[in-house]
């Protein structure tokens, strides 16, 4: 009888851990105080999927540009769009508009060869490198995706930085950089992807921005990979060449905070930003930005900026707040922004 008991004891110890290690989370092999913490991101704020969309600036897109995504990181504007497909006339006068000199074929690279009379425009008045979607073959002990990379690699990799008129060069010199193929759905998203991983994107985050934006429309997921890894490479090889550019990108200096602020006065003409409570906010410019799109309220924008810096929300926290529509509630908005 003893045992009898004993063994029901020991079962039903047994079901109590086992119930309670399902319900509390704890892992079997660790104690939870072993369990590693995965390290902090290295990669520069913009580089979240999550958040990049506040980097988008519609005002600046125009008609007869086509699938133009234009966004403003820092200091920098870019524009990715179907360079082939749009109105030669209106990309150059974008480039005038940001006083990009001539010589520089208005910093407008074109990656197509589509046989059509603004294709053929593109290929004459902007700087023109021709790239297939995909490799066709591939050499022994490499798969597509790598022989694509390579191929990426081969014919875009002068235009970061080698060639006279270069990405590199647009970027930290005249702040403006437009890319594309002409319906900008292979080619041209393939180098966007490229650019960002050279920005220092993760290839991973970089591909998963851009099609989000454009579309994989039947590009291989390990092709566009293997495309990013090549912007990241060249990355690496150019070092402190990227030393400036850096500087006009980096979210948490004092000019980009007062860029954000300015974009976001532009925009939405609100008082809060004439007191001078974006100004005065020790936050990360991408902050700034997600604080001025979950609510047009002045009270609203200077609480969120108010609790991002003493609780150091992140731009992706201020975002869920938005998803979870408690937009319109002073209450609901104060209560999402102040819940860790």
């Amino acid at each position: 009888m003893f045992l009898k008991c004993l063994r029901i004891s020991r079962t039903f110890s047994i079901a109590i851990f086992i119930v309670g290690t399902v319900f509390t989370g704890h892992v079997f092999a660790k104690n939870p105080a072993e369990i590693e913490t995965p390290p902090p991101s290295t990669e520069p704020l913009y580089c979240n999927p999550k958040t990049f969309k506040l980097f988008h600036t519609p005002d600046q897109e125009r008609p007869l540009l086509w699938r133009q995504f234009r966004i403003k990181i820092g200091q920098v504007s870019f524009h990715g769009l179907g360079v082939g497909s749009s109105s030669a006339s209106q990309l150059k006068s974008l480039a005038e508009e940001s006083q990009v000199p001539a010589e520089k074929k208005s910093c407008t690279w074109y990656f197509n060869n589509f046989r059509s009379f603004w294709d053929e425009r593109a290929r004459t008045e902007f700087n023109w490198s021709y790239v297939d979607r995909n490799a066709k073959v591939a050499p022994a002990g490499k798969s597509i995706a790598e022989a694509t990379g390579d191929l990426y690699l081969e014919k875009i990799g002068p235009s970061f930085s080698l060639n006279t008129n270069n990405f590199l060069n647009c970027m930290a010199e005249e702040r403006y950089l437009a890319l594309g193929c002409a319906g900008m759905e292979h080619r041209g998203p393939g180098v966007f992807a490229m650019l960002l991983s050279y920005l220092g994107c993760s290839p991973k985050n970089s591909v998963a921005i851009v099609n989000s934006i454009w579309g994989a429309n039947g590009i291989p997921l390990e092709n566009r990979l293997e495309i990013a890894k090549r912007g990241a490479q060249l990355s690496k090889a150019d070092g402190s060449k990227l030393k400036n550019l850096k500087i006009l990108l980096d979210l948490n200096s004092d000019e980009n905070r007062r860029e954000a602020c300015d974009y976001l006065e532009k925009v939405n003409h609100k008082s809060a930003y004439h007191f001078g409570s974006c100004h005065r906010a020790r936050v990360s410019a991408d902050v700034i930005l997600a604080c001025g799109k979950i609510s047009l309220s002045s009270l609203v924008f200077a609480r969120c900026l108010d609790f991002a810096e003493t609780k150091s929300l992140s731009a992706e926290k201020v975002l869920s707040c938005e998803e979870k529509q408690v937009v319109g509630s002073f209450g609901r908005q104060m209560a999402c922004l102040s819940t860790p």
